[in-house]
């Protein structure tokens, strides 16, 4: 039952409580009058015993005495004996009936209007449980909306996975039958066959990179990698990450520079932010001709700090900037399919950045590129700190 409804049914009961009242009162009131000529009737029979007929006759025909002779004589008795015909204690009986009536009525009013009062507390309660209730059903569906998208995000991204791999493993595994069963045949010489079984070597070491980055990227979407920041020394990050990748710099003859810079301690993961530096560097050292120079320049800002990678390799073109950093990602430059990579290390790197509250982009530099990654000088990454 509604509001309208609750107050409508009230009214209607109040009304019958009322028209129930008047009508016990009027006929208590009649029941009385009744008593009252009952009882003069008795007196004056009591008194003129002869007259009972006559008596009996006045009350049962009262138009007997309806005239205005008896009118003038009962007028004309009060005024000479000074005494009321009865009207006084109707009069008195009437007002009481009527007080009577009114002192019910407003009880029974100030009554109905308390359960008025309650009556719409518990519609306003309803109201608002029903409210709270909508709230709470509305919220559940928009989780579930929010958990189904979800659901539906990570299985696109499962099937992307999927796709890729099934892609990146395809010519090297493809390559490397073919390698075997060519060494396999009995025209080859033996330095031939020595070369194709060196060549299937070769995509083996191609496969279980590729399977690295797999279980890397794997545990990166699925949540399982870590991080955990701490305020620690800057500069021993960077200079892990050159340690790392020094042999394979040393090998080409490219010389690895880090700018002198007042050393920092700002919150980051010292183990994730060296494999994210790690992942230019190495991507610097192996597109950079042999020579050449990779420099390191560190530049504090008011709130991010700046760490830029310049090399004197062959550059990215402009309208792969974006792309380079997307999953699987390796261009199209002839040198850069030559070289063993994966598509990965970019990848890695942008999404352990960016789960820093940083960011990594791509932009020309004097003879190469320049790779300028940001990191905030306070930690703004994700309170779970998943990578």
């Amino acid at each position: 039952m509604d509001k309208r409804s609750c107050k409508r049914s009230l009214s209607y009961a109040g009304l019958l409580f009322i028209l129930v009242l008047f009508i016990i009162l009027f006929l208590s009131m009649g029941w009385e009058l009744q008593k009252k000529e009952y009882m003069l009737l008795g007196y004056m029979a009591a008194i003129y015993p002869e007259q009972e007929s006559e008596l009996l006759g006045a009350v049962n025909e009262p138009e007997r005495y309806y005239s205005d002779i008896y009118y003038e004589k009962g007028r004309a008795l009060e005024e000479k004996y000074g005494f009321d015909t009865g009207s006084r204690d109707t009069s008195r009986l009437i007002l009481r009936y009527f007080f009577l009536f009114c002192g019910v009525t407003c009880a029974a009013g100030l009554l109905f209007l308390y359960a008025d009062i309650q009556s719409r507390k518990r519609c306003q309660c309803m109201e608002e449980d029903y409210s709270s209730l909508l709230l709470l059903t509305e919220e559940k569906e928009a989780k579930n909306g929010l958990i189904q998208e979800r659901l539906k995000q990570e299985e696109g991204k499962t099937k992307e996975l999927i796709t890729d791999i099934s892609h990146q493993l395809k010519n090297p595994l493809a390559s490397l039958k073919m390698s075997y069963e060519l060494a396999d045949t009995g025209c080859l010489t033996s330095e031939e066959r020595q070369s194709f079984l060196q060549q299937g070597l070769a995509e083996i070491i191609k496969i279980e990179h590729l399977l690295d980055g797999f279980l890397q990227i794997s545990r990166l979407e699925a949540g399982m990698i870590h991080l955990e920041p701490v305020a620690a020394s800057l500069k021993n990050t960077i200079i892990s990450a050159v340690n790392s990748i020094y042999m394979k710099a040393y090998q080409k003859n490219i010389s690895i520079e880090l700018n002198e810079f007042t050393d920092l301690e700002i919150p980051h993961d010292p183990h994730w932010t060296q494999e994210a530096l790690v992942n230019v560097l190495d991507n610097a050292v192996k597109y950079s001709l042999s020579g050449s120079r990779i420099e390191i320049r560190v530049n504090p800002a008011v709130s991010y700090l700046f760490i830029e990678v310049e090399d004197e390799g062959i550059g990215i073109p402009s309208k792969e900037y974006t792309r380079i950093f997307q999953r699987f990602y390796r261009g199209d430059i002839p040198m850069v399919r030559k070289e063993e990579g994966t598509g990965v290390g970019l990848y890695l790197t942008r999404k352990i950045l960016e789960e820093q509250g940083g960011s990594i982009r791509v932009k020309k530099g004097k003879k190469g590129s320049i790779f300028q990654m940001t990191l905030p000088m306070g930690y703004v990454g994700r309170p779970s700190g998943n990578v």
